[in-house]
């Protein structure tokens, strides 16, 4: 029994391919049972991890803030203490760039001893550890935005790391924001309000499906925010 579940786990890894980029789909066996896989309607891109992790460690318009700036080139750099969360936040934030894609420097988690590569002058968008990142915050060009993803909080580095004000679309502004939310209009370089509002109230009405299951709503948040780079 045990060989026979070997050579079935050697099948799919090796003998099944991936479904092409159309509506073609691969039917396969295994034993006595067919299944049938196909790539997700307009060809998102297939991920193997779940997008919530980067949900519950932002809020929905942190995270809209930071999608904005990586769609203007600004370098963004993740920092935190849970080593295993920090590259799964990075990588669902690349995931919601599709189909754009990141061209410049990308490093889900930077080791200890590449640190002082933030402090160079070009695009990025890296992982560190807080520990990594702290000694160096104020070496950071100017125009880093900095993120935590233990006190959910995005930081303007040109501002100070507690000096950014993101406007007004939290609990002051007009989207109806929950507690500790705000808007990017003070990050330069993000979203303009309007368009952060607007994201902001699609995302929220798919994070607040509370009959939609989990896997459903990863991919209509997807699909939200590719429908928003398409607009």
């Amino acid at each position: 029994e045990h060989a026979m579940l070997q050579s079935q786990c050697l099948y799919l890894l090796y003998e099944v391919p991936l479904p092409p980029p159309t509506n073609l789909a691969i039917r396969f066996n295994v034993g006595t049972q067919e299944f049938c896989i196909q790539r997700p309607p307009g060809d998102l891109e297939i991920v193997d991890f779940s997008l919530a992790h980067l949900f519950r460690a932002l809020s929905p318009s942190h995270v809209i803030a930071v999608f904005g700036a990586l769609l203007r080139a600004r370098s963004v750099v993740f920092h935190g203490s849970n080593v295993s969360l920090l590259p799964l936040c990075v990588e669902a934030l690349r995931v919601l760039l599709h189909p754009l894609r990141w061209n410049a420097v990308y490093v889900p988690l930077m080791i200890a001893r590449m640190g002082d590569c933030v402090e160079l002058p070009s695009s990025y968008v890296v992982g560190m550890h807080s520990s990594v990142l702290l000694p160096r915050i104020h070496s950071l060009d100017p125009s880093v935005v900095v993120v935590d993803l233990d006190a959910d909080t995005v930081c303007d580095n040109a501002r100070g790391l507690d000096a950014l004000e993101l406007g007004g679309v939290g609990a002051g502004g007009g989207a109806g924001g929950g507690a500790g939310e705000s808007s990017n209009a003070g990050l330069s370089g993000s979203l303009p309000r309007h368009r952060h509002i607007a994201l902001l109230r699609c995302v929220r009405v798919v994070l607040d499906g509370c009959m939609v299951p989990e896997r459903c709503k990863e991919f209509l948040l997807r699909k939200v925010f590719n429908s928003f780079l398409m607009d």
